[in-house]
């Protein structure tokens, strides 16, 4: 089954994906066909007009988010190896799934 893009021909913004075209299409639409469904990993681009690959997410360690804290620092320092090494552990248990935060995501856990 044939897909196509729908986009406005000024902008480039995709307005539609799909099997079924508007008869008459609008004159500020713009039709392709891309042939099939796009791949969950791709996007549309608005500048080339076309489906390209999805960046990778860029994900934070919140560990790190804490080590750059003044005060965790400060306590972290004061710490032996062994310490640390505990103190890692525990961290990691309570922050569990919430342990990684994508790249721009405030620090705070909400």
């Amino acid at each position: 089954m044939t897909y196509f893009a729908v986009y406005e021909t000024s902008t480039g913004i995709l307005r539609s994906l799909g099997t079924v075209l508007a008869d008459p299409m609008p004159p500020q639409f713009t039709v392709i066909d891309i042939g099939t469904s796009p791949a969950d990993n791709t996007m549309w681009d608005e500048t080339t007009r076309t489906f390209i690959p999805r960046p990778p997410k860029v994900f934070v360690d919140r560990l790190e988010d804490l080590r750059n804290r003044p005060a965790f620092k400060q306590v972290w320092n004061t710490l032996n190896q062994n310490q640390r090494d505990a103190m890692r552990q525990a961290l990691i248990w309570i922050l569990g799934k919430a342990r990684f935060r994508p790249e721009g995501q405030s620090e705070p856990i909400e």
